[in-house]
């Protein structure tokens, strides 16, 4: 049995909601409760992070450098994330592509609410891929 299938679920979602305040529910949480509190901490300060250097190079009028940049950022990311939970590339890989998709355009539109989604390569170029046809066909109608 793993670590996490011994974690208080509803525990954990409480101490979530009250992060950042010292409540009675994260005084009762196990060992290993605080220890993925404390992960997720360290995964939120690496997405921000992250998330700062991807807009700062936004920022930067050339078209497709962002997106480039983005995918970069996220293939570091992520593995380091899941590396930090103690993710194996088996579990990962067990995931439906169409759920790893998913997870990554929640990220990508919820920003740094989610952490340690499970993500692999291909779920992100899948995902750059669609979306960078998408931007092209918009801009292609607007001009032509």
């Amino acid at each position: 049995m793993s670590k996490l299938s011994k974690i208080n679920p509803k525990k954990a979602v409480e101490s979530i909601k009250n992060m950042g305040k010292k409540s009675d529910a994260q005084q009762d949480l196990s060992i290993e409760e605080l220890h993925l509190l404390k992960l997720r901490d360290e995964c939120y300060e690496m997405v921000n992070t992250s998330s700062f250097f991807s807009g700062a190079v936004a920022a930067v009028p050339i078209p497709g450098v962002d997106i480039a940049t983005d995918v970069s950022i996220l293939m570091n990311l992520i593995p380091k994330i899941n590396k930090k939970f103690g993710l194996s590339a088996e579990q990962i890989e067990a995931l439906d592509p169409q759920l790893k998709e998913m997870t990554l355009i929640a990220i990508t539109k919820i920003g740094t609410a989610l952490i340690g989604k499970l993500i692999t390569r291909e779920a992100v170029l899948k995902t750059v891929a669609t979306t960078s046809s998408k931007v092209a066909a918009s801009t292609g109608a607007k001009t032509g």
